[in-house]
């Protein structure tokens, strides 16, 4: 039994005292009443306070912009860099059943500064990272307290197209009109699971046109 429903036990206990030594009807009631109450809240309110708590964060350093081979049975046929963002459970609650989503891709207007939409409009589950098969990259995980979880966001090769690829099962053709556009994009990205509120991260991420030629910072 938790601190909270110990809590609130005991008070319906001290109510129900009251009303036994003071006789008075009211408290009576007032006393059967918080305990109904406390009957339908106590979960709830557990569940609010002992809740999980993600942080998310994106640096510099290699295990962000993660350069990587790329290899075709066993053998390497190019080089790849990855771009990821790191999220950790700081609580003591485990949170459960985590995905990582890519919420919003938009390009700086070389005409007025502003970042306006493009054509990306969904929400799109987005790849952790390490993980052995298609599957696992997409599967809900549970992240234990102090762990360190990286899911991927986006992606450009040494051989292929040149072009970003966002870490997604499945691109839409109609992203292949910016993805090899040369320029400032933003894009935003979410972490949430169950009963567990939602964080967000804004990544600056500037195209060059060559696949290992961008930049990447946090904004």
């Amino acid at each position: 039994m938790s601190l909270v429903i110990r809590i609130l036990a005991a008070l319906t206990v001290l109510a129900g005292i009251i009303c036994a030594v003071f006789g008075n009807i009211h408290l009576g009631l007032s006393g059967f009443f918080f305990g109904a109450l406390t009957a339908v809240l106590a979960e709830p309110i557990r569940r609010w306070l002992f809740r999980a708590e993600l942080h998310l964060s994106f640096g510099q350093t290699s295990d962000y912009i993660a350069p990587t081979g790329m290899f075709n049975n066993g053998k390497k046929v190019g080089e790849a860099v990855y771009l990821r963002a790191k999220v950790i459970n700081k609580t003591g609650t485990t949170a459960k059943r985590c995905r990582a989503y890519l919420v919003n891709i938009e390009e700086r207007s070389a005409r007025t500064g502003n970042f306006e939409q493009t054509i990306h409009s969904d929400t799109l589950a987005l790849f952790w990272a390490c993980k052995r098969s298609r599957d696992e990259n997409l599967a809900p995980l549970d992240i234990p307290q102090g762990v360190n979880q990286y899911f991927d966001i986006l992606y450009a090769a040494s051989i292929g197209p040149a072009q970003f690829v966002p870490c997604i099962e499945f691109v839409p053709a109609r992203f292949e009109e910016f993805m090899s556009k040369p320029g400032t994009y933003r894009f935003t990205v979410m972490v949430t699971g169950d009963e567990v509120a939602p964080v967000y991260l804004k990544i600056i991420f500037t195209w060059t046109g060559v696949w290992d030629k961008f930049t990447a910072t946090l904004e």
